[in-house]
């Protein structure tokens, strides 16, 4: 598809096209390539996906080893706390009931190809499950760019 543009729009901003210079503009996951005589074709962009998981503190191990198996080799992980319909822990101690308040839970970060987040999403979804209430969840965002920073490599690649 073939369309006039005189002026672009990134990020709600307007800014005119008229120095006639070949440039590119990407518009949230849309790139939209800017030639001389002020027309551009719109192509899709292979997105990535980020995979944010809450789960368990006791499934942590369970769900690394799980992903090791299908060579998911680099994630972020750290400790969160939190509460849901779970609420907080009560702990007994000499008898007497503590509410803890909130519970302790790992939150893992996962960059993976737009191809592989199924598959990513349905090993952590099977290794952390226990069936029970606070088991956690699991949400997937696009990513347009990523880059490395040690080669300076670009989305994929930067993987």
């Amino acid at each position: 598809m073939l369309f006039k543009a005189n002026v672009g729009i990134t990020n709600g901003e307007k800014k005119n096209d008229c120095d006639g210079i070949r440039s590119f503009i990407i518009v949230t996951s849309l790139q939209c390539q800017i030639n001389s005589k002020h027309f551009y074709k719109v192509n899709k962009t292979k997105l990535m996906k980020k995979i944010e998981a809450i789960i368990r503190s006791s499934k942590f191990d369970d769900v690394k080893d799980a992903l090791a198996a299908i060579h998911v080799d680099f994630f972020t992980f750290m400790e969160v706390k939190g509460f849901g319909k779970q609420k907080g822990e009560q702990v007994v101690y000499r008898g007497a009931v503590y509410d803890v308040g909130y519970i302790a839970r790992m939150k893992l970060d996962i960059y993976s190809k737009d191809d592989d987040c199924e598959e990513i999403v349905n090993i952590i979804m099977d290794s952390a499950k226990t069936g029970e209430i606070g088991d956690g969840k699991v949400i997937v965002t696009d990513i347009s760019e990523m880059w490395s920073v040690r080669l300076g490599t670009k989305n994929e690649s930067a993987l």
